[in-house]
C-alpha cells in the first residue's frame, strides 16, 4: 500500500481518537491488541470478509465473463466465424459471444460490447472504426459459366439468372443489379427471373450452386474467387464501391481489456483490402 510505519501509526492513533478508546497495547518491538481491540477486530472481521469474498467473486465474473459481439447474420458467417480463431489463439483463455442478428443492438444501452455494423460509421456516444472500403462485384460458379455463353459486356449479364440481396439501407445507395447497371449506363432490362434473397450469405451460396450470377461483396468471395469456386466477371472493371462500409463500434466509456484487445485484433485481422 506503500504506507510507511509512520504513517500507520498515525492512523491507529486517529482511530483511537475518533473511537475514544484504546485499540493497541505498545512495547519495545511488540504490538499487541486490547480488549476493545480484540472485541473491534472480531465484530470488523465479519464485514472485512465479506467484502473480500464479494471483491473474488467480482473478479471471477470477470475472469469468466463472454465478449459479446454483435453482427449481422452473413458477416457471422463469411467473414467473422472463418477469421475468428486468429483471436481466439491469442487469447485462449477469453469467452466469446457471438449475436448474429440484422436488428441493430445498441452499444450505448450495453445490449452487447462491440458491434460489426454496415453503414457510414456515425454512432452517437461510440467510438467506430473503417474496417475497410467494400466493393460489391458479379460472381457466378464456373459450371454456370459452362453451360451458358459467357457474356462479353456487362450488358450480356442481363441474359443470365440474377442473384442480389434485398438491401433495408436507402435504396439509392443500395450495392443492386439495377444500380450496376445504371453506372455503366446500361438499361436495367434482366430477361431471366431474378432471385432476391434476405442475406448475403444466402446470395454467395446460390452463387456457388450455379442459380445465377450474384451482385456480392469482394470481401464475401475472396477466398471463393482465389479457389476458383467462384468466377469474377469482368475483374476489377466490374467491381462497383459501396456507398457504405463495415464498421467497428463500440462506447466510448468502454474500458474493458477483453474490449481492447479484439478491437485491436478486428482493426488487422477484419480489414479488408481490395
Amino acid at each position: 500500500m506503500n504506507v510507511t510505519p509512520a504513517a500507520v501509526g498515525q492512523r491507529i492513533r486517529a482511530l483511537e481518537t475518533i473511537l475514544n478508546c484504546k485499540l493497541f497495547v505498545r512495547s519495545i518491538r511488540q504490538v499487541a491488541l486490547t480488549s476493545e481491540g480484540q472485541l473491534l477486530f472480531e465484530d470488523m472481521s465479519v464485514a472485512i470478509s465479506a467484502i473480500r469474498n464479494g471483491i473474488s467473486q467480482h473478479w471471477a465474473r470477470q475472469n469468466n465473463r463472454a465478449l459479446r459481439i454483435s453482427t449481422t447474420n452473413s458477416f457471422t458467417e463469411l467473414t467473422l466465424l472463418p477469421l475468428l480463431p486468429g483471436f481466439t489463439s491469442r487469447y485462449p483463455n477469453e469467452n466469446v459471444r457471438i449475436i448474429s442478428t440484422d436488428e441493430k443492438l445498441d452499444p450505448s444501452k450495453q445490449e452487447t460490447d462491440v458491434c460489426i455494423r454496415f453503414g457510414r460509421g456515425h454512432i452517437a456516444g461510440c467510438e467506430t472504426v473503417s474496417l475497410g472500403k467494400e466493393f460489391y462485384l458479379p460472381v457466378c460458379s464456373p459450371d454456370l459459366m459452362g453451360s451458358h455463353p459467357e457474356p462479353v459486356t456487362p450488358a450480356d449479364v442481363q441474359g443470365l439468372p440474377l442473384v442480389e440481396e434485398e438491401w433495408p439501407i436507402e435504396r439509392a445507395a443500395a450495392p443492386t443489379w439495377r444500380s450496376w447497371m445504371n453506372k455503366r449506363n446500361i438499361e436495367f432490362a434482366p430477361k431471366c427471373p431474378m432471385i432476391k434473397v434476405s442475406l448475403e450469405a444466402h446470395a454467395v451460396r446460390a452463387a456457388v450452386q450455379g442459380q445465377g450470377v450474384a451482385m456480392v461483396s469482394f470481401r464475401a468471395v475472396a477466398k471463393l474467387i482465389e479457389n476458383g469456386t467462384l468466377v469474377e466477371l469482368f475483374g476489377p472493371a466490374g467491381r462497383d464501391r459501396a456507398a457504405f462500409n463495415y464498421h467497428l463500434v463500440w462506447r466510448k466509456d468502454e474500458i474493458s481489456p477483453l474490449v481492447n484487445k479484439f478491437v485491436d485484433w478486428a482493426k488487422t485481422a477484419l480489414t479488408h483490402v481490395a
